[in-house]
């Protein structure tokens, strides 16, 4: 096993190579914005991206229809509850990141289940201040969608702009590049550090050389389990092999890196309770420059970091 080096980088660096990709002035990262009141949340499974469609939640299953479709909830200090469709209960928060260039969220939803979901916010001011949370990947179609519950008088007099408000804690965002590094073997890459101030942090997998043969054993099995699960008549067992070893294959001429990005949970009174590292992963050439290569936004982020495992 090859250990690579563990390489901080600042926020310009990423997006050194696209001048217009930086929106946001530095007067942004001591503000956030603040979600708390009353909403309806109801939830999609099968719309198009940035499509919620109300009459989805009756006809998904009718049974559950009362359970999956304007759950009464309260959002305070930017974080809720809710029992979703199987049953489960779910916290989820809304985290903050107002200094990350455009191409990024500047606000995004985690909810703990199996696996913590990252979710993306889009505010839809022009439907009555509600927001619609859609899954990662976005082509997950899983949604939800959270309404002010006001009637309609509430709404005219209270319509809320959700203005920005001061942060008052900032001082407790330093050392969290340093603290992630120095509790977690798995980025532990012989420490290269830079600016431990950044709120973004990029680490590599280690580099593991394989000819594909557990990843062709694996594809065996697979392949012959599935074709007798369906009943084709198929050798689905060698073609399962060979596709299992092509994926499985590293001659070490690739690297799978992480860029990870500090997300903050903010509450009520401005002081930052919480924090969430936001990791997306991606491959490069090992000889070639990786800044070119490092993604400009998530496709399949994941949640894997937080204050209270660190």
């Amino acid at each position: 096993m090859r250990l690579i080096l563990c390489i901080l980088i600042t926020l310009i660096l990423v997006g050194c190579n696209d001048s217009e990709s930086i929106t946001k002035s530095e007067q942004d990262n001591d503000k956030y914005y603040l979600f708390d009141g009353n909403y309806n949340l109801s939830q999609n499974w099968y719309t198009a991206t940035d499509v919620f469609d109300p009459r989805e939640c009756s006809t998904h299953a009718i049974s559950l229809a009362d359970d999956v479709c304007l759950l009464r909830i309260k959002v305070k200090d930017n974080k809720f509850t809710f029992y979703d469709w199987t049953g489960v209960r779910r916290e989820c928060h809304i985290l903050q990141n107002e200094d990350l260039p455009s191409t990024y969220p500047q606000i995004i939803l985690t909810c703990d289940d199996t696996v913590d979901s990252v979710y993306n916010v889009t505010h839809r001011e022009s439907d009555n201040n509600s927001f619609l949370f859609q899954k990662y990947p976005l082509s997950s179609k899983y949604k939800i969608l959270l309404e002010p519950s006001m009637n309609l008088f509430e709404n005219i007099i209270n319509k809320k702009n959700f203005k920005k408000k001061s942060i008052k804690n900032l001082d407790v965002r330093s050392g969290r590049n340093n603290l992630l590094i120095n509790r977690h073997v798995d980025i532990d890459r012989n420490k290269t550090l830079a600016v431990d101030e950044s709120r973004m942090l990029i680490y590599a997998d280690d580099l593991r050389i394989s000819d594909g043969t557990d990843g062709y054993f694996a594809g065996q099995i697979l392949g012959f389990l599935t074709c007798a699960y369906i009943g084709v008549d198929l050798d689905c067992s060698s073609i399962g092999g060979e596709i299992g070893a092509e994926a499985t294959k590293n001659d070490g001429s690739s690297i799978t890196q992480n860029l990870c990005i500090s997300y903050d949970a903010i509450d009520s009174r401005g002081n930052i309770y919480d924090f969430v590292y936001i990791c997306e992963k991606f491959t490069h050439p090992i000889k070639a420059d990786f800044e070119s290569y490092i993604p400009k936004f998530f496709t399949s982020p994941q949640a894997k970091y937080n204050g209270s495992n660190l």
